[in-house]
């Protein structure tokens, strides 16, 4: 999948990153709400990016990606996506920040 930095994303392109913003959020041990303050926007639109129903602007993206500290390349590269990622249960939750 190559990063376009235009708003010219497809669904599925949508439905990708969404993934991954949720992976990572979990691995960073991060409710939506807590990941939407830290990137000033509202609950809401994390939930919609997750489940692949919003576009996540590029800036927002990169501000999500510092949050969590993963490289953009996590959301926007082509690592392999696991096995059913929206129905991952949430192991791997880390206390500290």
């Amino acid at each position: 999948m190559e990063h376009r930095s235009d708003s010219s994303h497809s669904g599925l392109e949508d439905a990708y990153i969404g993934c991954r913003v949720r992976e990572a959020r979990e691995e960073y041990g991060m409710t939506q709400e807590e990941l939407a303050g830290d990137v000033s926007v509202d609950p809401k639109h994390i939930s919609r990016i997750e489940n692949g129903r919003k576009h996540g602007s590029d800036q927002l993206i990169r501000r999500i990606s510092e949050v969590t500290r993963k490289p953009l390349s996590f959301f926007y590269g082509n690592e392999p996506m696991p096995d059913d990622a929206s129905d991952k249960p949430a192991n791997k939750k880390s206390s500290s920040k």
